[in-house]
């Protein structure tokens, strides 16, 4: 998990970010849970302005044909933390840009891991996600500023935790995935996050999925 702009280059972003926000806000606001929004997905047609998602593409020094999707995440204050996972089978990476600072109270909380094998990864990731185990990890959060730019590599064991600010931590979430026809979800709306371990629609999900070393 690394910061790898303190700030955005292209400060010419920050509106249309903050207009999309705006746009999206009302239904965040509603979500009592981790919760994502898609506004744009390469295998969908789902989309938004293209010179939007190139000036991402150039910021993230990523190619456009690699981005699968755009969308914005939110964690609402006092939600539910998620289980610790690895996202789409360890095939994507992720950039995010927050719009609130990022502190120990509101940030995502992160595993060290940096001694396992992708099997032993795999393994804790099923032994979480399938079993049901608790299991004690050694964690650490990543703080940045507003309007920075992280990226999350993949076969990162990772889960929002609760939020304890009084505002909502929303952050605009990039995926992306070197493997050409990788497909993940197109739903527009994914009020509780993919992986809470509580909804009965994640469930199926997660047993549709095969999680193989």
């Amino acid at each position: 998990m690394n910061i790898i702009k303190t700030r955005l280059t292209n400060e010419c972003l920050l509106p249309k970010l903050e207009d999309l926000y705006s746009t999206y806000k009302s239904i965040l606001f509603d979500l009592k849970r981790i919760g994502y929004i898609n506004l744009y997905h390469k295998h969908s047609e789902l989309t938004i302005d293209y010179s939007f998602i190139k000036n991402i593409s150039l910021e993230i020094n990523e190619c456009i044909s690699e981005i699968l999707t755009i969308g914005i995440i939110c964690a609402p204050p006092d939600c539910p933390e998620q289980p610790f996972h690895i996202d789409y089978d360890g095939k994507t990476s992720t950039y995010f840009i927050p719009l609130t600072d990022i502190d120990d109270d509101n940030g995502t909380e992160y595993a060290d891991i940096s001694r396992l094998t992708n099997a032993d990864i795999f393994e804790l990731h099923n032994r979480i996600i399938y079993d049901r185990n608790e299991l004690k990890l050694k964690t650490f959060i990543v703080n940045a500023p507003k309007y920075s730019l992280i990226k999350m590599d993949t076969m990162l064991l990772h889960r929002g935790q609760s939020n304890k600010k009084s505002k909502h931590r929303c952050m605009f979430q990039i995926v992306v995935c070197k493997i050409p026809d990788f497909i993940i979800t197109s739903d527009v709306l994914i009020p509780d996050a993919e992986l809470d371990e509580n909804n009965d629609r994640t469930m199926k999900l997660l047993n549709s999925r095969t999680i193989t070393k």
